[in-house]
């Protein structure tokens, strides 16, 4: 039987997070690093009430705890519906873990919105609880979370195509729900393609410059073009059940003098520049953004990818914006070893150690790998699909390779639970736009800051503390020129810049790999020895940093940078003319 129980107001006394997480004796988690309370007071006194806030930390530098504490502060004192958004399952399962340990009122949002508890949902809508979910639980056609008074989106330097897929119709050849589709806006364009290209697309050859080719469609030539490929989708989909591109065409059909038409060997690609999210009440509607993230960039990139004009960036101190999280010793075979003997160098690499971590640009690249891993050796290969909820197993496992393709940020191996990270890949574009301006435009220094990201991501993957440790060999050529190339290091963190430099410079001249790879026995199992070595890093870092203070004296400090970049009265277009 059913009895009254009794409700008491909670009063809420505390002017700050790290005021209301000391008297929190139910987590396991100590209290808060200096860094981190330095950060939460810079939100409260410059930030709190802003639209748009970007949090920067160090990759591993405890971003997530901040965050958690702010979105929990703000909904106990405001009673304010705060949604903590990760970039994929896995991680709003690992943030939810954290919540947990941190003692916050959390509840994890996965999966389809039929699998939504009852108490969870009553939780949320009552800012009892904040909700953990993931990017595309926000940002599709009917989100749960239509009212959130705060947003917290993790990783946000990962995020844009987890946004912009909102408003991205992507007609693919290799999609047996497309394909027809395909072929018939080919046709349409079929005027403006060359024929060669033409014929090359209709035959299906498949050669490398093909596969690499992307063009778009001019902005002189597009209005030609658009009323026929209007009715062609709109025909298409009244008797098709494609779903991956109804929603998005609903967003964007009557919009396309302001999208950019991209046209490839076996996709075509509708989409504006910029993301529209303020036309997304779900998104535009929400109090506050907080934008987390260890590489938020300096030139507009948080920007870009939210469809937002400005944003008030809070970073770490001067002191830490020079270090980094944890120690890696970088390998650079390439500097006394051909690269044709890359898949030797691996094979003995990944013998070092119990478990091991690899990164690739491609499925193809994973394919391959993955096959020669099981011919050379007998160990047991994971891949991101085993990751999507724990990582127990491979954290168990004494004799595990991790491959994992396009994910150079997300998935962290604190610890020992990984301390050998292969860089065999770096992708330097992910979607087709980014594709068309690197490639086609030769635009690469409009992304040169998010090819970086990636890079400084990759490297973070397992030290995510203060005194973790891991190796780090670079076998990506690409990665290996940003990495030793003084154009490319010269913008990186001072003490990243010292890591690469020790390990490039202890790179050269060895006989052979057995002698060069001597090396991480001393690194990883004897701490003693090493720490010899720890001062030349440090050394070499404390020079960066006084020649960038020399140099900033010299000329009397840097150029301000604007982030007032977007006009939101159009629809973001960046067209073609010619």
């Amino acid at each position: 039987m059913a009895k009254f129980r009794r409700v008491r107001n909670s009063a809420f006394s505390y002017s700050s997070p790290q005021e209301m997480y000391a008297d929190n004796k139910t987590g396991s988690v100590d209290g808060l690093y200096d860094r981190q309370s330095s950060i939460i007071d810079k939100y409260m006194d410059e930030a709190y009430q802003e639209k748009d806030v970007a949090i920067e930390l160090p990759t591993g530098g405890g971003k997530t705890l901040i965050g958690l504490l702010i979105g929990e502060f703000r909904r106990r004192k405001n009673s304010e519906k705060v949604v903590y958004c990760c970039i994929n399952n896995l991680l709003a399962n690992q943030t939810y873990q954290h919540a947990i340990q941190y003692g916050l009122n959390a509840k994890l949002f996965v999966g389809p919105k039929s699998d939504y508890q009852p108490l969870s949902i009553d939780a949320y809508r009552s800012a009892e609880y904040m909700a953990i979910t993931s990017y595309s639980a926000l940002f599709n056609s009917n989100p749960f979370f239509n009212d959130a008074d705060i947003i917290l989106f993790d990783d946000a330097h990962s995020a844009e195509e987890l946004i912009s897929s909102n408003w991205t119709v992507q007609i693919d050849e290799e999609d047996s729900s497309t394909r027809d589709l395909y072929y018939q806006l080919i046709e349409i364009l079929k005027p403006w393609l060359p024929r060669e290209t033409y014929n090359k697309i209709i035959m299906g050859y498949r050669s490398s410059s093909m596969r690499d080719w992307v063009d778009i469609v001019p902005g002189t030539k597009s209005s030609e073009y658009l009323p026929l490929i209007q009715k062609c989708i709109n025909r298409f989909l009244e008797t098709s059940s494609a779903s991956s591109i109804r929603y998005a065409w609903k967003l964007i059909c009557n919009n396309l003098d302001a999208c950019n038409i991209y046209v490839a060997d076996s996709s075509i690609c509708i989409r504006p520049y910029i993301p529209p999210t303020f036309t997304f009440s779900p998104f535009s509607s929400a109090k506050q953004h907080i934008y987390m993230s260890a590489t938020p960039g300096c030139s507009g990139e948080l920007e870009r990818s939210f469809g937002v004009s400005k944003i008030a960036h809070i970073n770490t101190e001067d002191g830490w914006n020079s270090r980094t999280m944890g120690r890696r010793l970088f390998l650079f075979p390439f500097a006394s070893f051909d690269s044709k003997d890359k898949d030797e160098a691996l094979i003995k690499l990944i013998n070092k150690t119990e478990r091991s971590l690899i990164l690739v640009d491609s499925r193809r690249s994973e394919r391959k790998y993955s096959n020669l891993v099981k011919e050379k050796t007998n160990k047991n290969i994971y891949h991101a699909s085993d990751f999507e909820r724990e990582k127990t197993s491979f954290v168990k496992d004494k004799n595990a390779i991790a491959i994992l393709a396009n994910r150079m940020d997300g998935i962290d191996f604190p610890d020992s639970e990984c301390r050998m990270e292969i860089v065999l890949g770096l992708s330097t574009e992910t979607h087709i736009q980014e594709q068309f301006f690197v490639n086609t435009v030769g635009a690469r220094p409009l992304y040169s800051e998010r090819l970086r990201s990636r890079l400084v991501q990759a490297f973070g993957r397992c030290t995510r503390s203060q005194n973790d440790y891991s190796v780090v060999c670079v076998l990506s050529e690409k990665a290996n020129y940003l990495s030793v190339s003084p154009s490319e290091t010269k913008k990186l963190n001072p003490e990243l810049q010292a890591e690469l430099k020790f390990g490039h410079e202890n790179a050269i001249d060895q006989d052979s790999f057995d002698d060069y790879f001597c090396l991480i026995d001393i690194f990883l199992n004897d701490r003693q020895e090493w720490a010899i070595f720890e001062e030349d890093i440090i050394g070499i870092r404390d020079d960066i940093v006084a020649q960038r203070q020399r140099e900033n004296a010299s000329s009397g400090g840097g150029m301000g940078t604007s982030h007032d970049l977007l006009d939101q009265a159009c629809f973001y277009e960046v067209k073609a003319t010619s």
